[in-house]
């Protein structure tokens, strides 16, 4: 037996004549079968469009892509014509860029914050220590600074 796939045919298990060529469903080639009793239809793509995503700091992006569910597959178009893998459609990794943000001194009407460093590609917040960067999780907040304004 051979299963189908996506887009391969399958066969059923049947016995095949060395000398004469007939298929038979049971051993003793008491009954005689064609190929349409024994084939089994492809299964057809499962497919899903994949949105394009722009990369991050922290995930990679990919462009529009259609991927099989049944057989994993990825393609470049709905039609399925044209095959591709992973590395055809992941686009990479950004790398963080930091910079400097300088301190800003509050006011009666705007909130200050301390000097601190930032990635101008994901807003991701660092502090250095020595000379070593660390990642501040973004639920930490900056300290602000408070003014009495009287």
């Amino acid at each position: 037996a051979v299963p189908p796939t996506c887009d391969q045919v399958g066969y059923i298990e049947y016995y095949l004549c060395s000398n004469c060529q007939t298929c038979f469903s049971d051993e003793d080639g008491t009954i005689i079968v064609d190929e349409s009793d024994i084939k089994v239809e492809a299964l057809g793509h499962n497919v899903e469009k994949v949105e394009a995503k722009d990369p991050t700091c922290d995930e990679p992006g990919n462009i529009e892509y259609y991927t099989c569910h049944s057989c994993g597959n990825i393609y470049m178009d709905e039609d399925m014509m044209i095959e591709a893998d992973e590395s055809e459609v992941l686009i990479p990794t950004l790398s963080h860029e930091v910079t400097i943000v300088n301190e800003v001194a509050p006011t009666c009407t705007e909130e200050g914050t301390k000097e601190h460093y930032a990635c101008i590609n994901c807003e991701s917040v660092f502090t250095f220590s020595s000379s070593t960067i660390k990642f501040v999780p973004s639920t930490f907040v900056l300290g602000i600074i408070f003014i009495s304004c009287s």
